[in-house]
């Protein structure tokens, strides 16, 4: 699937910051409506009734964290 990308933002949190830590939290009830790779995250989310899809990227290191995050609208 390809998905038009409407806005991104850039976030730096606070060192130290591990990415993967962070984000991917397996469980034994998984949900269906997220998918994690190393370094990156998609997540689909429901904002005033709009559906959007988040892919939250890494793309600094625990020292020095940065994120990249992008959204789009889901079809």
């Amino acid at each position: 699937m390809v998905l038009k990308k409407v806005e991104e933002v850039l976030v730096t949190p606070l060192a130290p910051f591990d990415f993967d830590a962070t984000f991917h939290k397996p469980d034994h009830f998984t949900t269906g409506d997220n998918l994690w790779e190393l370094g990156t995250r998609w997540q689909t989310w429901n904002h005033e009734g709009r559906g959007l899809g988040l892919k939250i990227a890494n793309m600094g290191e625990v020292d020095n964290p940065r994120l990249q995050i992008s959204s789009t609208p889901i079809l």
